[in-house]
């Protein structure tokens, strides 16, 4: 029995279904793939295709079965066409994918590849594929095994009920809780032991005004791996000084790391007593920044802010976990939530305990993780304008709840790529600098006068640009890539075509690029593993435009466009910090 399940021929409906799944893994999706990850993206997708195609076979075979004979077999051999399909639709498919990859590597700025590379894709799906199915056959297997011993004490139909019950029960414990329970244990674990190290050039900072410094509440070890390279890269007054050619101050920076408290709420009571000691209350800018999954604060940000104010500031963070965001995404989630939320309500409250007059300006930073943690914490965008006096918020993910009710609420005519919310007046978002002051509106429809029992169509338009109106203070930009997958990946994507596959596309996504049910959700689950590795400006790389974000959001009296261009020239070099 076991040689029997293992070895039967596949069937050829979940053939068919899969051929199609794999051709449509080929065709444009937001970002370029090597021909490696193609391979394993075009395996599972057939794989789904194939289990897909495996279960129509059989309530079809169930449901003829109740209504009568089988049909005859037909004249035509089907696994002959099915063959002869594969045969033609496969080399056009890879023509297809080659010239797509190409159209998506142009539009990102990336290198092209050899067009050989291809033919390699669907030998790497068919064994990432041939792996699902045995793995299906294998647990197919053992659901039969467990239907036969619970058939000797229940009823037939009893027994396979409660065999298949049990069947996916202990398959899902085998799959999430040991297998990529597991995983994510052993992962974290890992990243733990990293978290405890220090990159070589990283040391303890000799001024009192960073965590980990002399004086400070927090030690140098316990601020973890990414919150001493966050303090360690401060900028001293006097680089400052030279960038803004008058005298300057030296910036603070705290951060408490896991290590520091053993709660949230202690960590973030740590940075507030961090905050007085260093004075950072009688600085002229005070950011709350969120980190994202590991403690990990965009150097880029965090410089160009301190730059813009000739280093008159203070910027508190802390760590929240020691996985990276990819995990975080899938396990941390209420985590960046309350630590966010902790470290923002414990700041403003001291803040707020301070005379009006007296108050630094307060401002809030947060960049994919850490945007979602800022936003899960206030939830509303009236919210956010009535508790900060600024925000910059960077690639935030599909699920945080204030960007998708701008994403939701925007003006009409405004794409949901560059949406215009009540006008632009305190909300605004970008891709590029020039966005800001500027919003993509999509064209009218023009009036088309069909001939008789013809209906009026028109191609479609690319969105113009309008100039927007006064910027009012508080002010909220949003930075997010048309083809950042952070920013669009939900579920929804498998059974709901999404607006910003609605023509026009953004500027660089791939006009080519359909919805598909299924694939387009995958797809683009599977842009997320390279979405950091972009260009900037495209993908989940935003460092061309934090400057300039930080510039609209929160730009000092008498900055002019020659001293942004120095600030984004500058900034430029500095590395993120990861």
């Amino acid at each position: 029995m076991t040689s029997k399940i293992i070895s039967r021929r596949p069937d050829l409906t979940g053939l068919a279904l899969a051929l199609v799944f794999f051709c449509l893994s080929l065709t444009p999706s937001l970002l370029p793939r090597p021909w490696t990850w193609q391979g394993v993206v075009g395996g599972i997708t057939a794989a789904i295709g194939y289990t897909l195609g495996v279960l129509a076979a059989t309530c079809y075979r169930a449901a003829r079965s109740r209504i009568g004979p089988p049909p005859r077999r037909p004249a035509i051999d089907p696994g002959r066409v099915l063959t002869w399909a594969a045969a033609v639709a496969i080399p056009v498919s890879l023509i297809g994918g080659a010239h797509a990859q190409g159209e998506v590597r142009r539009l990102i700025g990336v290198e092209q590849v050899e067009g050989w590379e291809l033919l390699l894709v669907p030998l790497l799906a068919a064994l990432v594929a041939a792996a699902f199915v045995l793995a299906a056959r294998l647990a197919r297997l053992a659901v039969r095994a467990l239907t036969s011993l619970l058939a000797r004490v229940l009823p037939r139909r009893a027994a396979v009920a409660a065999g298949f019950t049990l069947g996916v029960a202990l398959l899902t414990l085998v799959v999430w809780d040991l297998l990529l329970g597991s995983l994510i244990n052993r992962t974290a674990a890992g990243f733990g032991l990293a978290d405890g190290t220090t990159p070589p050039g990283i040391t303890r900072p000799p001024s009192g005004l960073l965590a980990g410094g002399p004086g400070s509440l927090t030690p140098w070890e316990t601020l973890g791996r990414e919150g001493r390279i966050f303090v360690a890269h401060t900028p001293d007054a006097g680089r400052i000084a030279a960038f803004t050619g008058r005298p300057a101050k030296h910036p603070i920076r705290v951060y408490a790391g896991l290590g520091s408290a053993a709660s949230p709420a202690q960590q973030a009571g740590l940075v507030v007593r961090e905050l007085h000691r260093t004075g950072a209350f009688d600085r002229k800018i005070l950011v709350v920044a969120a980190s994202t999954g590991t403690g990990w604060v965009n150097q880029k940000a965090a410089q160009a802010v301190e730059y813009l104010h000739g280093g008159d500031t203070a910027i508190a963070a802390m760590q929240y976990s020691y996985l990276p965001s990819w995990i975080s995404f899938l396990v941390d989630r209420s985590r960046a939530r309350e630590a966010a939320g902790e470290l923002f309500a414990a700041v403003r409250r001291e803040w707020a305990r301070l005379p009006v007059g007296d108050r630094p300006r307060l401002l809030v930073y947060g960049e994919s993780l850490g945007a979602f943690g800022i936003e899960g914490a206030l939830r509303e965008p009236d919210t956010l304008l009535t508790q900060a006096q600024g925000a910059l918020l960077v690639g935030s993910p599909r699920y945080s709840p204030i960007h998708r009710q701008v994403l939701a609420g925007r003006d009409p005519g405004s794409p949901v790529w560059r949406p215009v919310y009540r006008g632009g007046r305190h909300i605004r978002t970008a891709q590029h600098p020039a966005d800001l002051t500027s919003a993509a509106t999509l064209h009218p429809a023009p009036a088309l006068h069909p001939a008789p029992g013809l209906t009026a169509t028109a191609p479609p338009r690319p969105a113009r640009a309008r100039v927007l109106g006064e910027w009012e203070q508080p002010r909220v930009a949003y930075l997010q890539n048309a083809s950042d997958p952070v920013v669009w990946w939900e579920p929804e994507l498998l059974y709901r075509r999404p607006d910003w596959l609605r023509a026009p596309v953004g500027p660089d996504v791939n006009p080519r690029m359909s919805w598909w049910p299924i694939i387009t959700f995958w797809q683009v689950l599977a842009d997320l593993v390279a979405a950091a590795d972009m260009p900037p400006g495209h993908g989940h790389d935003y460092g061309t435009a934090i400057p300039a974000g930080w510039v609209a959001v929160a730009a000092p009296g008498g900055w002019t466009a020659a001293d942004s261009a120095r600030l984004q020239a500058l900034i430029a070099q500095v590395r993120s910090g990861q």
